[in-house]
Formats: structure tokens, sequence, C-alpha cells
């Protein structure tokens, strides 16, 4: 394997607290070609507190405002798939 994936939590790349790293397969070679951490139970709340923290600030903002949001993120998935 030649990649590590890690965790995105709060605008940050985490490996995470866990200590199990599983294999990440494509499922059209079938072989692995990256890995992940699992997460444990401290990774799981970090991330929901993240979660809560930019609700927040995300219902303040306007549905125009949300939209071009998710369509560039769309943009964006598109170009890197």
């Amino acid at each position: 394997m030649n990649k590590d994936v890690y965790h995105f939590i709060n605008g940050q790349k985490t490996a995470g607290q866990g200590n199990q790293w599983v294999p990440l397969i494509d499922p059209l070679t079938n072989t692995a070609h990256k890995r992940v951490i699992y997460a444990n139970s401290l990774d799981i709340e970090e991330a929901i507190d993240a979660a809560k923290t930019a609700f927040t600030s995300w219902a303040s903002t306007t549905p125009s405002k949300r939209s071009q949001i998710l369509f560039r993120f769309k943009y964006l998935l598109d170009q890197h798939t």
C-alpha cells in the first residue's frame, strides 16, 4: 500500500486515535492501494462536536449562499473523480 487516508474533522486531517488500520479495497482490481484507521469513540465524539459547532453558522447562512457552496463542492467532486 502506498497511501494512508485520514479522517477530516473540524477542517483538519487527523489520523485518529484508533489503533487498527484497515485496507481500502479498489473494487475494480480487488487490491488494496490505501488504508484508513478505524475511528474510536473519542474520534467520533470530536467529529460530532465539530459538526454541532459548524451547524450554528451553516444554519444562519442564506439558502442562496448554501446552494453556491454545495454546487462548488459538486464541481470539485466531479473534477477529482
